[in-house]
């Protein structure tokens, strides 16, 4: 399975964010077309790799005026770029006739022993679209709309992008919103919402402010965090972690899944094809303790109030756990759960005037009514602990198994039965690609 380090891509990315202070005319010899006045219209302009476009118009001494947004050529290939009041759109562009430039790739002449000289073949550039966009009126301008394909897309924006579908690499931040993606591989931030996102192989990271769309990925998914809610989200592959303030919707992963954390509900059902928490390295040997130790390891199901839906895994399950209720059934159809928790949590009100001498957390808190485990709990081997601040209402089995322990603060109504004992517990040999937790090999012995 590929590992991405889409975090590298956008802090490189994150300095073109920088608000430019001065627009500088292009280098000697470099053709550069800017925005021209024609019959009262804006036509494109060819922007040539490194050289920056603005808006606005020239006055009888030569300055300019009305600039509203500016664009930075970051890639190697030129753009056609046209617009103002803050917005741009941009296309693939080709070289104005005589600039002798290249519209598809750029060239570097390398000297036998690898180095810049001459007497070298010469070596394409990989092509790369790649561009910022700063609005200077104010919050929220600076908005993009891209047109053309393209095998790899990098922009940055301190407005709005719109929806866009390449077949190729897609790496968007956005100050404001995000519309639907589509790309061979997506990673994405919005200071607002992000829309759908759909992968014919990965999606790296995805994070919004507020809210964002269905997520679908052939392969695997890395992390996705949303401000408010997440739509369903679906992977082929590996999921290794989907996090809302407020909701979350199904997420199903064809391989691993980390980690789903919602603030209020995990609203449909979790499924996975192997594990769900833990850390899962099928590469690392059992004993490769180094590899274990720094991994980062997933916990499973968390709500801060419910758990509305069935979570099922194919192998295990580390943890499920709600603030109130587990609504649905909890089953580890190839292996052991380690726990179902509900109960506990509820709801804090900041305080109206808090007093800055007092803790930051001063204000109200109003705990939920005792949390129930409603759902049936079933394993084809161990599970570990039930617990409720109120009743176990669904029936706990541990088929090939221990149960070690049920507790309830208010009644167990549910059947209880285990392959070996209900109270007992029995030490088992570690996954080879897989681990509940990180102490969990020195507590094998």
């Amino acid at each position: 399975m590929k590992r991405f380090s889409w975090l590298g891509i956008f802090s490189r990315l994150g300095s073109v964010l920088r608000p430019f202070r001065s627009v500088r005319r292009a280098r000697l010899g470099r053709a550069q077309l800017n925005i021209e006045a024609l019959e009262g219209r804006l036509v494109p302009a060819a922007v040539a790799p490194g050289a920056v476009w603005y808006d606005g118009y020239d006055d009888a001494q030569g300055q300019r005026l009305g600039v509203t947004v500016t664009l930075k050529n970051e890639g190697s290939t030129w753009l056609e770029v046209g617009g103002g009041g803050g917005a741009v759109t941009v296309a693939p562009g080709t070289p104005p006739s005589g600039s002798g430039g290249s519209s598809s790739s750029l060239s570097v002449e390398l000297s036998p022993d690898g180095g810049n000289g001459t007497g070298g073949s010469s070596v394409p550039v990989v092509p790369a679209y790649a561009f910022s966009v700063t609005g200077l009126q104010g919050d929220g301008s600076g908005d993009v709309t891209w047109s053309g394909a393209a095998e790899s897309l990098y922009i940055t924006a301190t407005g709005d992008v719109s929806s866009l579908a390449i077949s190729g690499d897609l790496f968007v931040r956005a100050g404001w919103t995000i519309g639907d993606l589509s790309a061979r591989t997506v990673s994405a931030r919005a200071g607002q919402s992000i829309g759908n996102v759909n992968a014919s192989d990965d999606v790296g990271e995805l994070s919004a402010g507020t809210t964002i769309g269905m997520v679908t990925a052939t392969d695997a998914i890395g992390v996705v965090m949303a401000g408010t809610s997440v739509a369903d989200v679906s992977a082929g592959g590996n999921i290794t972690s989907i996090s809302a303030g407020t909701n979350t919707k199904a997420v199903n992963a064809g391989g691993w899944l980390g980690s789903v954390i919602a603030g209020l509900d995990v609203g449909g059902t979790v499924s996975a094809g192997l594990w769900i928490g833990g850390a899962y390295l099928p590469d690392a040997g059992p004993d490769d303790n180094q590899a274990w130790q720094y991994v980062t390891y997933g916990g499973g199901v968390s709500a801060g109030r419910d758990v509305t839906s069935a979570v099922s895994a194919s192998r295990g399950i580390v943890g499920v756990k709600a603030g109130r209720n587990v609504v649905g059934s909890i089953s580890a159809s190839g292996g052991d759960i380690w726990w179902v928790t509900a109960g506990g949590g509820g709801v804090q009100t900041p305080a109206t005037n808090p007093d800055p001498s007092l803790n930051a957390e001063s204000g109200g808190w109003t705990p939920y009514a005792p949390g129930n485990i409603s759902g049936n709990v079933q394993a084809s081997r161990d599970i570990h602990a039930i617990s409720a601040t109120g009743d176990v209402q669904g029936n706990v089995s541990a088929q090939g198994g221990f149960v070690r322990g049920v507790n309830a603060g208010g009644q167990i109504t549910g059947n209880v039965s285990a392959g070996t004992d209900v109270g007992g517990f029995q030490l088992r040999q570690l996954d080879d690609a897989w681990h509940p937790f990180d102490w969990w090999m020195y507590f094998n012995g």
